[in-house]
Formats: C-alpha cells, sequence, structure tokens
C-alpha cells in the first residue's frame, strides 16, 4: 500500500486470481522506489522495503514498530 501511495503504481502485476498474486508476491521483485521517484527518502525507502520483505520474519512485527519508524522519520523531516 505504501508503495503504491508513493508511486502511484503497484508493486506487482495486476490480476484477479489470488493464488497467482501470491506467486507474484513471492518472486517477483518490483522496481525500486527512487528508480521511479529519486525525491522520495531514504528513510520513507527503508520503511517501504521492510513492509515489502518476502520473508515474514524480516518484516515489522507489530503494528507499533511502523509507527515509531514513521515518527522518526516526521522528524527527520521536519528538522530539515
Amino acid at each position: 500500500m505504501y508503495y503504491e501511495l508513493l508511486t502511484g503504481q503497484s508493486p506487482y502485476e495486476r490480476t484477479r486470481d489470488r493464488e497467482e498474486r501470491k506467486r507474484i508476491s513471492r518472486y517477483k521483485n518490483f522496481k525500486p522506489l527512487r528508480d521511479i521517484d529519486p525525491n522520495i527518502p531514504a528513510s520513507i525507502v527503508r520503511i517501504v522495503e521492510r513492509l515489502t520483505k518476502i520473508e515474514p520474519e524480516q518484516r515489522y512485527q507489530h503494528p507499533s514498530q511502523v509507527l515509531d519508524d514513521l515518527y522518526l522519520v516526521a522528524s527527520e523531516l521536519r528538522d530539515k
């Protein structure tokens, strides 16, 4: 969802078939955010990359972790 909000594009091919979507999302790498928009801050890119990791244990384990990182980014961007 964050990828799409930042780029206006889906990271994966569109398909209605649920199994096909799972297969695509598991094995297909998508275009890096900064290739689409080099103005996206690196801290945002790191969050989105972690949210979209293939292996579940590499993703955020709790929504509060995402919020914590988003607060850090907001603070970082506000201080610029």
